[in-house]
């Protein structure tokens, strides 16, 4: 009865509030990506190679990215990357490749030679590192700390790193997942916290806070409810839906192995929370009829039919 209540409240309460949803993200100009390139952990080669560039970066007042100068910035990163050796430089390239996805709007050529350098940083090999807590920790601090990724940003950075060949970024997209749980939901810093990927559970105990109460106080804000709901879609495509038999599992994640393994119970309690919030957002009543579609095409496309399957084997 009481969640029946809290149902109709939110009915009651829920009017149209001229509200709409961007899911484009904002993206990075190319001063700040100048800047980020500019941080200290290249080697000193490198980073006088692209120094040019980086100037003519800071400098140019052409809205459009500079193609030119981006892509000597790309080519010069990929013509010393034998030199990129320590983890300091590591974590620099990640940083930097990361922000040069959020660069929007860039000639095809230019796409193509950040693409180049993209697949060579993944391709590094590290070995025993691609477990490192350690290493995990630092990348994605970074990555925080160094990159505007807010919002839709941030979910683009965790959809880019996420298909990535390296172990470790698809890990470090994991923790930028509760990174941005966290932005959302629990907007208090944490101190001295590492960044890590968590369990299951963990994130599942994100569900218990958003109950129907919380939902309802999101309406008020369509973007932030849609932002969660895209970081709740990328954890389920990382984690949720994968299967993986125990030796598999073992053999390819090692210590975090219970980080990706999911119970049956657990699948079906995430799977329970979508059908009931399903319910509750598409009673939201918007000024832009868009706003509703775009909320119930991310339950009713990109998250419950991909139980489909599962629900049917089990059955």
């Amino acid at each position: 009865m009481a969640e029946l209540e809290l149902f109709t409240q939110f009915i009651e309460q829920n009017r149209s509030t001229n509200r709409q949803i961007q899911r484009a993200f904002p993206g990075l100009t190319q001063e700040r990506f100048a800047e980020i390139c500019s941080l200290p952990g290249a080697p000193e080669a490198a980073q006088q190679s692209i120094a040019t560039s980086v100037s003519a970066l800071r400098s140019g007042t052409n809205e459009e990215p500079n193609g030119t100068a981006l892509e000597d910035i790309f080519n010069g990163v990929i013509a010393h990357l034998e030199s990129f050796t320590s983890l300091e430089q590591y974590v620099w390239l990640v940083r930097m490749v990361v922000a040069a996805e959020l660069i929007r709007r860039l000639p095809q050529r230019t796409t193509n030679v950040r693409r180049k350098l993209r697949w060579k940083v993944e391709s590094i090999p590290l070995d025993k590192f691609s477990h490192s807590p350690a290493c995990i920790h630092l990348v994605t601090k970074a990555l925080v700390e160094d990159i505007p990724l807010e919002g839709l940003n941030l979910e683009h950075a965790i959809d880019q790193l996420s298909v990535s060949l390296s172990q470790l970024q698809r890990y470090v997209a994991v923790a930028l997942v509760f990174v941005g749980l966290d932005a959302i939901l629990k907007p208090q810093p944490k101190v001295d916290e590492p960044y890590q990927v968590h369990t299951v559970d963990t994130f599942l105990g994100y569900l218990e806070v958003l109950n129907l109460r919380n939902l309802s106080i999101q309406r008020n804000d369509l973007q932030s409810l849609y932002n969660l709901l895209r970081l709740l879609g990328l954890y389920q495509n990382m984690v949720i839906m994968r299967a993986y038999d125990k030796d598999e599992l073992e053999r390819e994640h090692k210590q975090y192995a219970e980080s990706f393994r999911v119970r049956p119970e657990q699948r079906n309690i995430f799977w329970e929370w979508l059908k009931k919030s399903s319910a509750l957002v598409t009673c939201i009543n918007s000024d832009d009829p868009v706003d509703n579609l775009i909320l119930a095409d991310l339950f009713e496309i990109d998250m419950l039919p991909l139980f489909d399957d599962i629900i049917e084997d089990t059955s």
